[in-house]
């Protein structure tokens, strides 16, 4: 994701290169209006920038000295000003998202630039919203496994990340058909990346609940993984990454096993 803030003093901020750097994939680019007022202010404050920092480095006399120190009260007055402007200009800038112009509402500078950045991430990560409930450590992957029937059939009645895990089971299926592996790294790799944005221990997450249902199996050195113990390890540390396979397995549902579970 990449942040571009486009002044005045640009060279292309009314030339046709505009358009190639307002068309960068990805990009949030803000287009600041057409007043310099804040751009003189700069050079102003680097100019005396300038002067301090070749008075300090001679000899001076205690009248200059007493200049330097003016001219550094002046910069302090000279950067709440920049401040300022800048915070005033930025409700008149012109956003474009993907080179798309968009209409970004905010009370202040700094609101303003907070929603950019929402709808440049829910733009670009359309998917993130996939997952609702979020894994945070290992220990809640530990819970999982450790879930019972019941639990396990109630997490699927109100969990919040049946989109995520449909998009996974379609992926790893797909994959089986195709004969091809399907690591851990592999998961990983595709859905941190756009359009998903998930991360590392969600993602875990979300293979170690369809493992704990049934629809997902986990293998090491070609065996079916069984102890509940490792998993954890396996889904979360690099070393195991390209080592442990995902691999469809054929569903069984919580309500099932309950009734098979009865009839025994």
């Amino acid at each position: 994701l990449t942040f571009k803030i486009v002044s005045p003093w640009n060279d292309n901020y009314s030339s046709g290169k505009f358009n190639v750097i307002m068309n960068s994939a990805d990009s949030l680019l803000l287009k600041l209006p057409e007043d310099d007022e804040f751009l003189e202010e700069i050079k102003k404050m680097l100019r005396i920038g300038q002067f301090i920092r070749t008075g300090a480095s001679l000899k001076s006399s205690e009248t200059v000295q007493k200049i330097i120190n003016g001219k550094r009260t002046e910069i302090h007055k000279i950067k709440d000003r920049i401040k300022f402007l800048i915070e005033n200009a930025l409700p008149q800038s012109r956003i474009y998202l993907c080179g798309d112009p968009v209409d970004i509402k905010g009370s202040n500078a700094k609101d303003i630039i907070n929603n950019s950045f929402f709808k440049m991430v829910e733009n670009i990560y359309s998917k993130v919203g996939y997952i609702n409930n979020h894994f945070h450590s290992s220990g809640d992957l530990m819970n999982i496994l450790n879930a019972n029937d019941m639990e396990l059939f109630n997490l699927e009645e109100c969990q919040g990340n049946k989109l995520a895990e449909d998009e996974i089971k379609s992926f790893v299926e797909n994959q089986h058909k195709r004969s091809l592996k399907t690591t851990v790294k592999i998961i990983k790799d595709k859905y941190m990346k756009k359009p998903y944005g998930w991360s590392d221990i969600d993602i875990a997450g979300l293979v170690a609940t369809m493992f704990a249902r049934g629809i997902l199996k986990i293998k090491y050195n070609q065996e079916d993984v069984t102890d509940k113990k490792e998993i954890p390890d396996y889904l979360t540390k690099k070393d195991y990454g390209e080592k442990i396979l995902i691999e469809p397995n054929p569903v069984v549902s919580i309500e099932d096993i309950m009734q098979t579970k009865k009839i025994m």
